[in-house]
Formats: structure tokens, C-alpha cells, sequence
């Protein structure tokens, strides 16, 4: 969808000749996103994906939070009262499979 928007912009193969710019496009895509998978499916087979799951709905709440604190960002009260609804039905969920596992291991 968005590919013919990227084409209309895209400068042309010319702007790869600064070494800076192939520095920065093999960081991005080496380090940031490779990286970062890699912790990702490690924390996966480590936690499982139900823990996973509920990390994962934690991440707009950090952007949110990192926003505020490094950007100035302001949030509103709507965002707080959302970050707070996802806040607590994580620790809601994740407190049901502590409950849950110990009653599997009492069995």
C-alpha cells in the first residue's frame, strides 16, 4: 500500500554513495531490527507466549510513558486512563497463570 508513496519519494540510488547513509541502513537493519528480534524470540522461548502477549500490549504504554519523559510528549487523560487499563489487565492476566500453574502443579 504504501509502496507507490516510497517510489514517488524515493531519491534515487545516488544517495546510497555516502558511506553514512550505508552505515545507517545496515545499523538500522542489522543492529535495531536484528537485534532486537533476536531478544524477542529468545524472551519467547524463555516466557512463552502467553507472557509474551501480555508484554507485548505493554509496549505502546512504554512508548507513551518514554514519550512523556524524553519528548515532553503531554498526554491526555484518555492515554493515561488506556495505560492504566492495560496496565492492570496485565497484571490481571498474569497473576491468573501464576494461579493457574500452581494449580497444575498441585495436581
Amino acid at each position: 500500500i504504501t509502496l507507490p508513496m516510497g517510489l514517488a519519494q524515493f531519491p534515487g540510488f545516488s544517495a546510497f554513495d555516502d558511506p553514512k547513509i550505508i552505515m545507517s541502513v545496515c545499523f538500522q537493519g542489522l543492529i535495531c531490527s536484528g537485534f532486537g528480534f533476536s531478544i524477542y524470540m529468545f524472551s519467547l522461548k524463555k516466557l512463552g507466549s502467553t507472557t509474551m502477549a501480555v508484554y507485548n500490549n505493554f509496549l505502546p504504554v512504554t512508548t507513551a510513558i518514554l514519550g512523556w519523559l524524553l519528548l515532553g510528549e503531554v498526554l491526555a487523560g484518555l492515554q493515561i486512563a488506556g495505560m492504566a487499563i492495560t496496565i492492570i489487565a496485565g497484571f490481571i492476566v498474569i497473576k491468573e497463570k501464576a494461579n493457574q500453574q500452581k494449580k497444575d502443579n498441585a495436581q
